[in-house]
């Protein structure tokens, strides 16, 4: 099950964490029509040591359990640097791999 964290207003970020081994439609259906609006939402992980979830685990469940597409789970990766609190050059050098990934 995917726990919604926050919900954004528009420039802002929305921050989804997975917190169970199933992942619920509604909320899969909640991320996917954010990213439709082009909200920046994100996929992350909380404390995955505890949880037993790393950010990679949580994408894939995305992409396996609820059929996000390549596009979808490469936007959640962009949006995750694009609202880091990193520098902007380094935001700069990992969107550039993000996108040679793609």
């Amino acid at each position: 099950m995917l726990q919604v964290l926050s919900f954004p207003v528009r420039g802002q970020p929305a921050d989804f964490k997975r917190i169970s081994s199933q992942l619920q439609n509604l909320t899969c259906d909640v991320i996917r029509s954010m990213l439709e609006r082009d909200m920046k939402v994100t996929v992350n992980s909380d404390d995955p040591a505890y949880f037993r979830a790393y950010m990679n685990e949580n994408l894939s469940a995305l992409a396996k359990d609820a059929a996000f597409t390549r596009s979808e789970i490469l936007k959640l990766t962009r949006n995750a640097f694009e609202v880091s609190w990193l520098p902007a050059d380094r935001k700069a050098q990992y969107l550039k791999q993000v996108d040679a990934f793609a």
